[in-house]
């Protein structure tokens, strides 16, 4: 899903005439009390946890700044509101969502997904929940360990920037061959696939992951978590693993702001990676 797409997926929500502030009868009595209008348009927070918490069901994006940051666009106020923080923290609290942080690039970085009681609830509302990026991660990546759970958020957060830049992105999408690619971007009918590395893993299979993409693709494109881990990775996979083509990029410069997705680029094993026009 687009971020386009996010915004009108919540166009209109499941409502009731029956409540005063036509909630939904299954989750009135899990959503706060505070009835006060609280951001502009004006809207009760009840309503922006219940927002919230479609959002993550209709969209499946597990980083929880992704759906805050949709809904501050929305509102015109700023991801990090206290409205939004409150909302998506009680939301925690009254167990309609599972949430862990952890640290990615350096800073704390927090996943949702939905618990049982979350799911039944909106299947009762009529929303069909949607196989979250963090279930499909730990179902398809080799389970929940602490280490998965922050290659999780690593690639959950470089999903969130690529869609800023137009792409819609899939987590662990199927693929023929032995490539198992984190990330498959779409723009304009292309599609690309993404490794993204921590600074963990055995050397031999970072080689292995970056001589299947190239066969996958014809070049590497990968996202490291900070910018010498990016170019070392780039230069494992152009001496070593022998792809000559690629492009990479890194958490810290793309929270910093980055005039493209990609920052480097490179078209030959023997030539040092270029920064990308326009940056």
């Amino acid at each position: 899903m687009q971020r386009t797409d996010y915004l009108n997926s919540l166009i209109p929500l499941p409502s009731s005439p029956r409540h005063h502030l036509g909630l939904p009868p299954p989750l009135v009595d899990h959503l706060s009390t505070v009835q006060r209008a609280v951001a502009p348009p004006r809207m009760p927070r009840p309503w922006v946890e219940y927002r919230l918490l479609a959002g993550l069901a209709l969209s499946g994006w597990s980083l929880r700044f992704s759906l805050m940051s949709q809904e501050a666009e929305a509102r015109n106020i700023l991801p990090i509101s206290g409205t939004l923080r409150r909302a998506a923290a009680y939301l925690t609290t009254s167990g309609l969502w599972q949430s862990a942080t952890v640290r990615v690039a350096g800073s704390p970085t927090i996943l949702v997904r939905l618990t049982d009681l979350g799911r039944s609830l909106l299947t009762e509302v009529g929303l069909e929940p949607v196989e979250s990026e963090w279930e499909r991660m730990e179902r398809l990546h080799r389970g929940d360990t602490s280490t998965q759970l922050a290659h999780t958020a690593a690639v959950c957060t470089f999903a969130h920037h690529a869609r800023t830049f137009g792409y819609d992105a899939q987590v662990c999408p199927d693929v023929d061959g032995p490539a198992e690619p984190d990330i498959l971007l779409t723009k304009d009918e292309k599609t690309l696939f993404v490794e993204v590395q921590r600074r963990g893993g055995e050397p031999w299979r970072r080689m292995a992951k970056w001589h299947n993409l190239a066969l996958l693709q014809g070049e590497v494109l990968l996202c490291a978590e900070t910018p010498a881990q990016a170019h070392r990775f780039a230069k494992e996979a152009r001496v070593h693993a022998g792809a000559s083509q690629g492009r990479f990029t890194d958490l810290i410069s793309l929270f910093n702001g980055t005039s493209s997705l990609f920052t480097h680029q490179w078209s030959s094993r023997y030539m040092e990676p270029e920064v990308i026009v326009g940056m």
